[in-house]
Order: structure tokens, then C-alpha cells, then sequence
């Protein structure tokens, strides 16, 4: 199952100039259109189906730097965590940032 998806605005970046790596626009045609699926849960099945293994496009988020200097990186594994742990949970609460207030967490 997808548990993590960019929104519409989002998009793959296909070419990246490494003397600008913080500069990126949408190229149609060339970059993937969002959204994106960017992480999954595999569950066990039957009647007490639970989650067992989780995928994500990326492992720096859980990096202490990153964990630590980026609350929402740190909301959001501690949520993952809780729902593989606590399989009653049901879904991943993590507060969705605007991006201005997401530029503030950097």
C-alpha cells in the first residue's frame, strides 16, 4: 500500500546541474508529474493483517542531521514507527507543513 505521495505540485527531477543543486523548475516533458508515490507498506494478510516492512524512496530523512535539524523529519519517522509497532493505528498522522513553514524547519 502507498503511504507516502507528493501532491499534484510535486515532480521527479530528471536533470540536476550540479553548480546550482538548490535551483529546480518543472520541465514538461522531461520531469515526472506528480504526484508521486514515494513510500510503501507491505501487510501480512489475513484476519489480523498487520504492517510488516516498510519502503521509502530515501533514507537521509532518518539520518541524525536531518532527524534533528528537521522536525518534520523527526514527526514523521516517529509516526512510522508507532503504526509498524502499533498496527491499530491507522493511518500516519504526520502534520502536513506548508512551504513556507517547511522552509523554517530546514
Amino acid at each position: 500500500i502507498s503511504i507516502i505521495s507528493s501532491s499534484s505540485n510535486g515532480w521527479g527531477e530528471t536533470e540536476f546541474d550540479k553548480e546550482k543543486p538548490d535551483e529546480f523548475e518543472y520541465d514538461a516533458g522531461k520531469d515526472i508529474p506528480g504526484p508521486l508515490q514515494l513510500g510503501f507498506a507491505i501487510r501480512s494478510t489475513g484476519t489480523n493483517a498487520r504492517p510488516v516492512a516498510v519502503f521509502i524512496g530515501d533514507c537521509d530523512f532518518v539520518a541524525n542531521e536531518l532527524a534533528q535539524s528537521r522536525i518534520s523529519n523527526w514527526h514523521f519517522t516517529s509516526d512510522l514507527l508507532e503504526w509498524l509497532l502499533w498496527p491499530e493505528v491507522q493511518q500516519i498522522q504526520s502534520k502536513p507543513f506548508s512551504a513556507q513553514e517547511f522552509k523554517h524547519l530546514q
